[in-house]
């Protein structure tokens, strides 16, 4: 008979956040989070080669994608 394991919802998060698998490969993400500063460098497999205009679209998406990711901390 299986036990049933009770999470928590920190752990439920945690576990979803796992289950995503890799659209990068040999990419290599390093992340520093502190109390009031998350840093994060990403170290392509290849040069991106972009225009100026192409930069200013990747760093919106960027920018998109990490307020995606942070809105959780900012609702009370």
């Amino acid at each position: 008979m299986k036990r049933k394991v009770k999470i928590t919802e920190t752990q439920s998060k945690l576990l979803e956040a796992m289950k995503t698998a890799c659209q990068t490969p040999d990419t290599i993400f390093h992340t520093e989070i502190k109390d009031k500063m998350v840093t994060c460098k990403i170290e392509l497999p290849m040069a991106l080669d972009l225009s100026d205009d192409e930069s200013k679209i990747l760093e919106t998406n960027i920018h998109n994608a990490m307020e995606l990711v942070f809105t959780q901390y900012f609702k009370k």
